[in-house]
């Protein structure tokens, strides 16, 4: 064989050795960013401080508005209520970002929220931003999922699938297509 064709083909096998599937897309569209089981986003972990958040962040574009990334809110699918760790009753830090938002508090909880509107998230079970809502359900069989109700006046409470993972980790995923994913150390409606 010749020198030239040695190198198309070693070219060509080390340009597919890197090409794999997440889920039903292929890579580089969906990143397994998200690790429900252990709480974490990009190296922000439940249970982290602000702090935390802050060094691996930085500085956030807002820390007033819904407890959903930047551009996004609840209409969006994110979940309506996020309990506060227990016996802390003050408002929450938010700190929000293009792709996700942190609640976090100055207790040894720290982070007790996390949602993601990365559309290149995924769960580690291959769920991700802009999968059906169905695919949550079948990663997930114990998820208890509705269909969108209508809000009356007001907007609709968009479809959704929530529930607990493990001791001290729930998951939500909002509307279909998925649109957010959120984890906390408690349950979210």
């Amino acid at each position: 064989m010749s020198r030239y064709r040695i190198t198309a083909i070693l070219g060509l096998a080390v340009a597919l050795a890197g090409c794999t599937w997440v889920g039903d897309r292929p890579a580089g569209l969906h990143h397994r960013v998200i690790d429900e089981y252990a709480g974490t986003y990009k190296g922000v972990a439940l249970g982290d401080s602000t702090q935390t958040v802050l060094d691996v962040f930085g500085r956030p574009g807002e820390t007033t508005g819904p407890s959903t990334p930047l551009g996004s809110d609840f209409y969006d699918g994110g979940p309506l209520m996020q309990r506060n760790p227990p016996g802390y009753i003050r408002k929450p830090t938010l700190l929000r970002y293009d792709d996700v938002a942190f609640l976090s508090t100055p207790t040894r909880y720290g982070v007790h929220s996390i949602v993601i509107d990365d559309p290149q998230a995924a769960t580690q079970a291959g769920v991700g931003i802009g999968d059906p809502l169905a695919k949550a359900k079948k990663a997930y069989p114990t998820l208890r999922c509705t269909e969108e109700q209508d809000g009356g006046e007001y907007s609709p409470d968009p479809a959704k699938c929530t529930g607990k993972l493990a001791d001290g980790r729930f998951i939500w995923f909002g509307n279909d297509p998925i649109r957010m994913i959120a984890l906390s150390p408690t349950p979210m409606t």
